[in-house]
């Protein structure tokens, strides 16, 4: 159990990315007060825990029912991404506007938490650890990493707090170009599986 355990939290983490994703939360809650973007990270984090747990229960079978691959989970992704990365480089106001229920669950929540990559990550811990207890440690690892990435956020609301509104704007200027780099990656890694496997 306690292998279980180890290897998601450290899998999840890894591919939660909190540091790297600091910035472009700060950039998406930048019309926020403290308390409506702590409220933002609660909500991102809860639905990210909520959808890693559904899929962790009925993601095998809900993806084939509904006839869904992991590269349409990319495609879809990245397109959302893209959608929240123009508006932050052309400036929009949309893409950071203060109410939180706006970029909490999309696209914090998903696909930047419990995105694609996430997801296949949990779903083959479950497929290599199949005994029950092991199966709660694999959860619990997940739920732990989601935990660091909230207080990275929190603390990263700490910081965003003294920043001068000049250098918040600039920095959602270079984060929505890296932002378009992942949506664009996404999508493109999609497509080569396509390519390689064929579409299913």
């Amino acid at each position: 159990m306690p292998n279980a355990f180890g290897a998601s939290l450290i899998t999840v983490l890894v591919l939660l990315e909190p540091f790297s994703n600091v910035p472009l939360f700060l950039s998406l809650t930048e019309h926020q007060d403290q308390r409506a973007r702590n409220r933002t990270a609660l909500i991102a984090v809860v639905a990210a825990a909520v959808i890693l747990g559904i899929f962790a229960v009925v993601g095998e079978s809900l993806l084939a029912y509904l006839k869904i691959t992991i590269e349409d989970l990319q495609v879809a992704g990245g397109i959302l991404l893209l959608i929240v990365a123009v508006g932050m480089i052309g400036g929009s106001e949309s893409s950071t506007v203060a109410e939180e229920s706006n970029v909490a669950v999309v696209p914090i929540g998903t696909p930047l938490l419990a995105g694609p990559g996430t997801i296949v990550a949990l779903l083959v811990l479950l497929d290599e650890y199949k005994e029950t207890a092991d199966r709660i440690a694999v959860c619990a690892g997940a739920f732990v990493a989601l935990a660091i990435v909230y207080a990275a956020f929190r603390f990263a609301s700490l910081i965003t707090a003294r920043m001068k509104p000049s250098l918040a704007r600039a920095l959602t200027r270079v984060v929505g170009l890296l932002v378009a780099a992942i949506a664009v990656h996404f999508i493109a890694s999609a497509i080569g599986e396509w390519f390689h496997n064929g579409v299913r």
